[in-house]
């Protein structure tokens, strides 16, 4: 089965997947709202590696583990935006044991932990604003690379048992790291023993912050120190950034946005 250009809207289920179940197949430019399940995977269910998830929306949906998409495999997921979804009694509010590419997780809860993402693996991505409201962690048991995490909260420790590459962490509470790996970070304050290399501790990362109109919010202004402070990770000369434009551009910086001077051009238009 494949979807594109659909909208579900309103569908339950009395076990997975509220409104689409994937054997395999690819889900593009589609809707997902108010989608429901009482076991895993409130708007979609994924049970195979060759399923995919392009340029797709998923908005208030829920379910006890998976709010949005659950995946019984690593599943890739490009250019989508999770925003306001929920796990009722677990892990993730918005994706579980998926692969996501160029997204956004925005007001995403979990009344466990991984309010953003958990068993997952998240690459050029901005996740802001999320909660994990019984427990540790707004990412939880995941890797992360050239990521942004800003303002999320949970009741014990921010991104935990986790390894990232080139994250920029900042307005996160109780702190921005509370354990893990993390080799060329930009971060503020953290908690118990997380494991740091070549990486920079500052209470402002200089974002562009409404500067250039033209920007989006969270991208690095010239003067940030996430600029050229990332490390080489198998980039290519098509590779590209949260927002669209390549990610080379001399040395690679640090979060989900390259800078550039002149024009961006943002998905979905958050900030």
């Amino acid at each position: 089965m494949s979807a594109y250009g659909c909208e579900f809207i309103g569908n339950s289920a009395g076990e997975t997947a509220g409104a689409v179940y994937l054997y395999n197949g690819t889900v593009s430019d589609s809707f997902f709202s108010n989608n429901w399940a009482a076991a895993t995977g409130g708007a979609l269910l994924g049970s195979q590696s060759s399923i995919s998830v392009v340029g797709s929306r998923f908005v208030n949906n829920s379910a006890a583990t998976g709010g949005a998409v659950g995946s019984y495999t690593g599943r890739s997921i490009s250019d989508s935006a999770f925003i306001g979804n929920v796990a009722t009694n677990g892990n993730a509010g918005a994706i579980d044991n998926a692969i996501a590419y160029r997204c956004v997780f925005e007001g995403n809860r979990a009344t466990g932990t991984g309010a953003a993402a958990y068993g997952a693996s998240i690459n050029d991505c901005l996740v802001i604003s999320n909660q994990a409201l019984q427990a540790k962690g707004y990412i939880v048991t995941a890797t992360a690379n050239n990521c942004t995490f800003e303002g999320n909260q949970c009741v014990d420790r921010a991104a935990t048992q986790t390894a990232t590459v080139n994250c920029l962490f900042h307005a996160n509470l109780p702190c921005d790291i509370g354990g893990g790996t993390h080799k060329n970070a930009l971060y503020g304050t953290t908690t118990g023993l997380p494991a740091f290399t070549d990486s920079i501790q500052t209470g402002d990362p200089r974002y562009n912050a409404g500067l250039d109109p033209r920007a989006p919010w969270f991208a690095p202004r010239s003067g940030s120190p996430a600029r050229d402070a990332g490390m080489e990770r198998g980039y290519t000369e098509s590779s590209l950034d949260l927002a669209g434009r390549l990610r080379l551009n001399g040395p690679v910086d640090i979060g989900c946005y390259e800078y550039w001077p002149g024009n961006f051009g943002t998905i979905f238009g958050v900030r």
